[in-house]
């Protein structure tokens, strides 16, 4: 008898005799003690908000806190029925007393518990919005099904099937994948929750760089998937040794096809220990000036001064020239250019300058800006006004700025700036036959 056939007859149970299957879970005793765990599970969980909500308040500003304060508000009622009702279950046992009806709830409440956990799970991946579609949409669904198959007695039928392949000796069932991508699931959330605490909260407090701390946590992250993958792997009964020798005999033709990807795998490798860039540095790629954002194992994300978001591969980083402005230190030096008249006395111009600089915020008095005296131009005096400033993503708008108070500095001492000019002398008086050319036609 076929798996679908035990399931068709399962369900023609249920509909030639739904009266008997109800009647058997209709059971007053059993009725009160669900209500009375519900009472009680929800006057515990209410309790245990209130003592979250005061933690919270007492706990640092960090989102893995938070993180952790959402699941656990979201799994407290569930698993305070749960465990009341194992608890309710094990004593009804012992009285020798019937538990049918208790057990089906404690299979629900195990569906609701799962329910919740995902949806936590999927909100502190995802943004608000789409934690709310994919919930609604997909996932409540799913479990009411789920719920509906498992009242049924069909869920671990349909759970059982699956395909045998004959070859590596492997049976693939619909549990099988459902399990693996369940623990695929908790082992991202838990990287990424790890991954907040040891960037955000312990490698800082520990006393390591920023950078330092963003490289360790996310090549603990990296472990702890790799790891959840391996683990789901094992739970589908996938052998990791058959699976390694056909990744062997893969790997020249995945070589060849994937290769720019391996490239860029391993430069993010690269960058992240040998930290050439780091996240906050203000780099410089081919005429674009940015921010580095993000680092990743494939690509690094830099945002432009006009909120523009560049994805780099990570190979461009260790093959291409890349200016880094920021790398050893935040300082930086600008320079602007000034041309006066000649009549304009030099120091005077050089005081003008320095007081035009010196009344920028952005500015730093440490090291002090210069002057210097450039050139005698054909029609200016050539002044070059160096600053330094700690602001290297705005070096844009404070040299806009600055030009704006050399201007007040130079008109408020009546300091002109030309503009470039030509003097055409006519020589008058001079015959016009000694101008033109000579006749060389011959005679």
């Amino acid at each position: 008898m076929t798996e679908e056939q035990t399931v068709l007859e399962k369900i023609t149970q249920w509909l030639s005799g739904p009266g008997d299957s109800i009647l058997n879970l209709i059971d007053i005793p059993q009725i009160m003690l669900l209500a009375i765990i519900f009472l009680v599970s929800w006057l515990l969980q209410f309790l245990l908000r209130r003592l979250l909500n005061t933690l919270e308040q007492r706990l640092p500003v960090a989102s893995w806190s938070k993180h952790l304060l959402l699941v656990t508000r979201r799994l407290a009622l569930p698993l305070t029925v749960l465990v009341l009702g194992g608890l309710v279950i094990e004593i009804m046992l012992r009285l020798d007393y019937k538990v049918n009806l208790l057990e089906l709830a404690s299979q629900l409440i195990v569906i609701w518990l799962i329910y919740r956990l995902v949806a936590a799970m999927l909100e502190n991946i995802l943004t608000p919005e789409k934690a709310r579609f994919w919930t609604r949409k997909f996932l409540l669904p799913l479990f009411l099904i789920v719920g509906i198959l498992s009242a049924l007695g069909l869920l671990n039928q349909i759970l059982e099937w699956g395909i045998y392949i004959d070859t590596i000796g492997w049976r693939l069932t619909i549990g099988s994948v459902l399990l693996a991508a369940g623990i695929v699931i908790v082992f991202v959330g838990v990287a990424r929750w790890v991954r907040e605490i040891l960037a955000n909260s312990f490698l800082p407090e520990a006393g390591l760089e920023p950078a330092l701390a963003n490289t360790v946590s996310i090549v603990v992250t990296y472990i702890i998937v790799i790891f959840g993958v391996l683990v789901a792997l094992g739970s589908v009964g996938i052998n990791l040794s058959t699976l390694t020798v056909v990744l062997g005999g893969l790997s020249v033709g995945l070589a060849f096809g994937l290769q720019e990807i391996v490239n860029n795998f391993v430069s993010g490798f690269i960058l992240l220990f040998e930290r050439s860039v780091q996240i906050g540095d203000i780099v410089q790629v081919d005429d674009n000036t940015g921010a580095v954002q993000k680092i990743g194992i494939r690509s690094t994300t830099i945002k432009t001064r006009d909120n523009i978001e560049l994805i780099i591969p990570n190979s461009y980083f260790l093959t291409q020239i890349v200016t880094n402005m920021t790398r050893s230190e935040d300082l930086i030096r600008t320079r602007i250019a000034v041309g006066v008249s000649y009549e304009a006395t030099p120091r005077e111009v050089e005081q003008a300058l320095l007081e035009a600089a010196a009344q920028h915020p952005d500015v730093l008095s440490d090291p002090p800006p210069s002057v210097q005296f450039r050139d005698f131009g054909s029609s200016s005096l050539d002044f070059e006004l160096f600053v330094w400033t700690n602001q290297a993503f705005q070096t844009p708008r404070l040299t806009s700025e600055l030009r704006f108070h050399i201007w007040d500095a130079l008109a408020a001492r009546n300091i002109e700036i030309p503009f470039p000019q030509r003097d055409i002398h006519i020589r008058s008086g001079v015959p016009w036959s000694s101008l033109t050319p000579p006749d060389r036609s011959p005679s």
